[in-house]
């Protein structure tokens, strides 16, 4: 279905009808509760990775450590994902593992980032924590709610957006004058559009996560389904939050 393939795969799991209903259902309380853990856990990661960078630095470089953050740890997240993805359980146990290195990701982004444009990190964390909490917000008073319109305008709009990479992509082929000649003006509001794009679309997929959260606890889907569920909305909540700031920093002139 449209709903299922718009959804976070990893969420999506929650639609099925569980072999075996659990007498302690997962809840979307639970959910929230897992999520701010996992989010404390990768922002220990990051200020500790921080640290450990800044003492590292001399002068305008950074002595070692960059490496780690940008290469090594996206690599243990990809594993430990696969992980997790193979059976759902093991995020009880592995969802912290993944959020240190997560927090290392971007604890050394950040850094650079901050570096080139200080208070950007702050800008950044309360644009996405203000997005997340707004739609939450929404959903729980039902503002947002994951309908077909709300689904199939969704997948309108990502339609759009990989129709226009693709494109691009094929007439890049061999052509020597592709891509045309743009402005500096008109660069700049092509980036705005793909960055906002990149923000709006992982953000309104909350709302498909959180409605998918409430069937499976319907379906009696057990609790410790949560920390599954928390990973990956924990994983949209990063991804929110780069975007955010490489958009502050595109907007700051960097």
């Amino acid at each position: 279905s449209m709903k299922k393939m718009l959804r976070n795969p990893s969420v999506g799991i929650f639609e099925g009808v569980p072999e075996k209903v659990s007498k302690v259902t997962l809840s979307l309380t639970g959910v929230r509760v897992k999520t701010l853990s996992l989010l404390f856990v990768s922002m220990a990661s990051a200020l500790a990775y921080w640290w450990l960078l800044k003492i590292n630095t001399v002068g305008d470089s950074i002595r070692n450590g960059v490496g780690f953050g940008i290469f090594i740890a996206p690599l243990g997240m990809f594993f430990l994902y696969r992980f997790i993805c193979k059976n759902e359980v093991n995020a009880k146990f592995l969802g912290v593992p993944y959020a240190v290195c997560l927090g290392a990701l971007y604890g050394s982004i950040s850094m650079i980032a901050e570096r080139g444009t200080p208070g950007i990190v702050v800008q950044a964390f309360l644009t996405s924590a203000g997005t997340f909490l707004g739609l939450l917000l929404s959903y729980k008073v039902r503002l947002l709610r994951a309908t077909p319109q709300f689904m199939q305008a969704i997948s309108g709009f990502l339609s759009i957006i990989l129709s226009i990479i693709c494109l691009n992509s094929l007439l890049s082929i061999g052509n020597p004058y592709w891509p045309p000649h743009f402005t500096d003006a008109q660069k700049y509001f092509i980036f705005l559009f793909f960055n906002i794009a990149m923000i709006v679309l992982p953000a309104l997929t909350f709302i498909l996560d959180f409605d998918s959260v409430e069937e499976g606890a319907r379906l009696g889907h057990s609790k410790d389904l949560e920390w599954y569920a928390a990973t990956s909305i924990l994983t949209g909540l990063v991804w929110i939050y780069l975007a955010f700031l490489f958009l502050i920093a595109r907007l700051s002139g960097r």
